[in-house]
C-alpha cells in the first residue's frame, strides 16, 4: 500500500504540490485546487491516477464532504496541503 501512495504522491511533486490540497486514500488520489490552477493542473496530472477536483465548479464536492464520504471508521488517509511563504 505504501508503494501505491508513494506513486500517487510523486504525481503531485513539483509546482502542483504548492497549489492545492491532495487527499490520498488506499484506492485513489484527488487534488483540490482553485480556478487559478485548473489549466496547469490538468496538464500536469495528465497520464496520472490523480483526479483533479476543481473547487467551486458544479458537482465537485468540498474536500471535507469527500473525506466524510470515503473514510471508514478505523481507516486513515494522507493529506498534503499547499504551502505558502509569506513575506
Amino acid at each position: 500500500m505504501l508503494g501505491n501512495i508513494s506513486k500517487r504522491e510523486s504525481s503531485l511533486q513539483g509546482s502542483l504540490d504548492q497549489q492545492g490540497t491532495a487527499v490520498i486514500t488506499k484506492t485513489e488520489a484527488r487534488l483540490w485546487t482553485d480556478g487559478r490552477y485548473f489549466i496547469q493542473a490538468t496538464a500536469q496530472l495528465k497520464g496520472t491516477t490523480v483526479e483533479l477536483m476543481k473547487m467551486g465548479e458544479p458537482g465537485v464536492p468540498e474536500m471535507n464532504a469527500y473525506i466524510e464520504e470515503v473514510l471508514k471508521e478505523g481507516e486513515t488517509l494522507w493529506i498534503r496541503r499547499k504551502s505558502r511563504i509569506c513575506r
